[in-house]
């Protein structure tokens, strides 16, 4: 059969397919067989809260609908059709639609929607949002007729994404597919808008204004894929595509503080788009050996228009005379990025105690972007008074890992792994850097009921010499760029009784960076972490489980207020701990089922803040910044019949958290910065949800 005929025979059989009813008489049913289940029922939720109901919707006091559903239809012929939704009830809602005929064709709808209400507590004396001009009131003052011209202002997105994707087999070797996502996003956001300031220190006279920007975004994806694959080969051909629309190309709005400029203007995320195509394979070696690779190349282009340098005019030179900007040396920057890869892995077994793991890994970013001189005007407002050439940086990375695994016997195992990365860079402050590392694991079973693991490793990265841009403290160094030591240390236990009724388990890990060459920066961190976990089983309808674990992440800071050595120092030491406790019971010959859970979480950042200079004019300790989470949730579930039941649930959560850079803050509380004034997330929510599922 050409694959034409057989192309054309699968579209008939998927179109068919798709207009079959579900069998409703009995010679139908004889034929082919539908089953599934419903889920229905109300949900009550006490109070509002958009931190309580960030990604699911239920963000305000009132009824919901919980609604599901499962339906599977399957025939003789190897056919089947299944329909599934979640939160049907809900704007986090999902929708699947799969038709298939085993051997033959696959085919997926999907429509699902993801809401994120970020605040309810803000506000903005701007008009026009939700376009891309923002303007004040008349006769607007920042001290005087705030409050009466506040309004307020809910920040939140929505994303809706439909797609569809149809695979094909023309052969038992051969598979097509091609696969289309349309994705929106809509809502209110912030963007940050600075001007610069009159006087000699421009950065210190900075405003700054926190805009409600109009998010409109529009992206589309496709695939298409062809696949082989036989006893010993097999390999994929595959192209991607995704094209980012940005709806609004600009931000214009009125400055609030009187600094001489009346407007400010910036440009949002640009239109662009992102082409690959990849090849990835697998062959099977002898000796138990296989070998995989992956071979991709992609180019990204963004080509939206420029706006002019400034909205403004007349600029300052430094504190002088206006000046006339030149002319923009292109009208879009012509953006393209060449980005490459290629993954190779061997394993091997060659014999059964023995297992070798070799791989290899480049990354290419070439940004072929044209460099151009530019007028560099600081803060939209303020004219450097000279020009300066984008820097398109570029990137190459080679990664290399070696592993081996060798079991003694059922009692002792040995990893042992060996990891190489080398990055060279363009138009960065570091050309060249070289990391490498070292582990280790020992795996051990004294006996049947006691297991453990112990971990170590060790890792190096040496640069060359930092190149220090202009105007930065030259002891300054950034961390991610710097030279770095890494040892780290992790071991876990488990205890299990002989008759599985109890199972105890503890595991510890300890990991410490040193900078030994910054002065100024982030010099040392450290991250210890522990934690136990329990289950215990005394009778098969029964059970308990509860854990606890805590993680320290510990980092020291050096500072210079002088731009010279260091003057300054911070300690932050932030503390995450989470415990948990559940139980589960079923009863009446498993009809009834009764579960609880606990959870609880409590953070806090200290930052410890000590001046190093000989003439201290003393610190301000920084506030703790806490939140803390307690979560209780019962439910209980009652097969009434065979094909129905029913369930309750309960679930009480309690949120608070403190932020002293927010909680209390106005609109106009800080010089130069126009604020929106939202507080912290703070909630005690009750949520009751009954529903009955049907099963048919």
């Amino acid at each position: 059969m050409t694959t034409g005929k057989a192309l054309t025979e699968a579209l008939a059989r998927l179109l068919s397919l798709c207009l079959l009813p579900l069998p409703v008489c009995a010679q139908a049913e004889a034929e082919s067989r539908a089953s599934g289940s419903l889920e229905l029922g109300p949900m009550y939720v006490s109070d509002g809260s958009y931190w309580f109901g960030q990604y699911t919707g239920l963000v305000d006091r009132g009824f919901y609908l919980d609604a599901n559903l499962d339906m599977t239809w399957r025939d003789e012929e190897a056919r089947s059709a299944s329909l599934q939704g979640w939160n049907l009830g809900l704007p986090s809602r999902s929708v699947l639609f799969r038709a298939e005929e085993q051997g033959r064709f696959k085919l997926r709808i999907l429509y699902d929607q993801l809401p994120d209400f970020v605040s309810d507590s803000a506000g903005t004396p701007f008009r026009g949002v939700g376009t891309d001009t923002l303007t004040l009131p008349p006769d607007f003052s920042l001290q005087d007729t705030l409050q009466r011209d506040l309004r307020p202002l809910d920040l939140k997105t929505e994303r809706k994404r439909l797609g569809t994707g149809l695979s094909f087999q023309p052969s038992g070797s051969w598979k097509l597919s091609l696969a289309f996502d349309h994705e929106t996003k809509r809502g209110t956001g912030v963007l940050g808008g600075a001007l610069g300031g009159a006087g000699s220190n421009i950065l210190r006279n900075t405003t700054t204004s926190l805009l409600p920007a109009a998010i409109d975004y529009t992206t589309d994806t496709v695939d298409a894929t062809v696949a082989y694959a036989r006893d010993k080969l097999q390999w994929e051909l595959k192209y991607h595509l995704s094209l980012f629309s940005n709806q609004n190309d600009r931000l214009t709005w009125d400055n609030p503080f009187d600094i001489g400029y009346q407007t400010g203007r910036l440009a949002p995320a640009p239109d662009n788009q992102f082409h690959q195509l990849s090849l990835s394979g697998g062959y099977q070696l002898p000796w138990r050996s296989r070998l995989t690779a992956v071979l991709s190349t992609g180019l990204m282009l963004q080509n939206e228009q420029y706006l002019p340098s400034t909205i403004n005019p007349d600029l300052q030179i430094g504190n002088t005379n206006p000046a006339s900007l030149s002319a923009l040396p292109r009208q879009s920057l012509d953006g393209k990025v060449l980005v490459n890869a290629a993954r190779l892995r061997l394993t091997s077994r060659p014999t059964q105690a023995l297992r070798l793991d070799a791989s290899y890994r480049f990354d290419e970013r070439d940004n072929q972007t044209s460099r151009d001189p530019y007028d560099y005007v600081l803060l939209d407002t303020v004219y450097a008074g000279e020009r300066f050439l984008n820097q398109p940086t570029s990137y190459r990375k080679h990664s290399l890992g070696l592993d081996a695994r060798y079991r003694f016997d059922k009692h002792l195992d040995l990893r042992l792994g060996y990891d190489f990365l080398a990055m060279r860079r363009s138009f960065s402050e570091v050309e060249k850097s070289d990391d490498r590392a070292l582990s280790a694991k020992l795996s051990f079973k004294p006996w049947d009921h006691l297991r453990g693991e112990l971990k170590a490793g060790y890792a190096r990265r040496n640069a060359s010499d930092y190149q220090v841009p202009e105007e930065q403290n030259p002891l300054l160094q950034k961390y991610y760029l710097a030279d770095r030591r890494r040892r780290e240390t992790a071991g876990a236990i488990s205890y299990i009784l002989p008759n599985h009724q109890l199972t105890l388990g503890f595991n510890a890990e300890y990991v410490k960076d040193q900078y030994p060459d910054s002065t100024l920066g982030l010099t040392q961190a450290t991250r210890p972490a522990y934690g136990v976990t329990l289950t215990y089983v005394p009778r098969e309808e029964f059970s308990v489980h509860g854990y606890y674990t805590r993680q320290d992440f510990n980092t020291e800071q050096a500072g210079s207020a002088a731009q010279g050595f260091p003057d300054w120092s911070a300690d932050i030491q932030d503390t995450v701990d989470t415990a948990g406790i559940g139980a589960k019971y079923s009863t009446l010959q498993g009809r009834l089922e009764l579960q609880a859970d606990y959870v609880y979480a409590k953070t806090r950042e200290v930052i410890d803040l000590k001046e190093n200079s000989p003439d201290p004019g003393g610190i301000a300790p920084y506030p703790d910044l806490d939140t803390s989470l307690n979560s209780l949730q019962l439910s209980a579930r009652y097969q009434v019949r065979k094909n129905l039941a029913w369930r309750l649930a309960y679930r009480h959560e309690r949120f608070a958290s403190s932020d002293w850079a927010i909680d209390g803050v106005q609109v106009n509380s800080v010089p130069n910065l126009l604020a929106l004034g939202t507080e912290s997330p703070n909630y005690r929510v009750n949520l009751v949800s009954g529903s009955l599922n049907y099963q048919f």
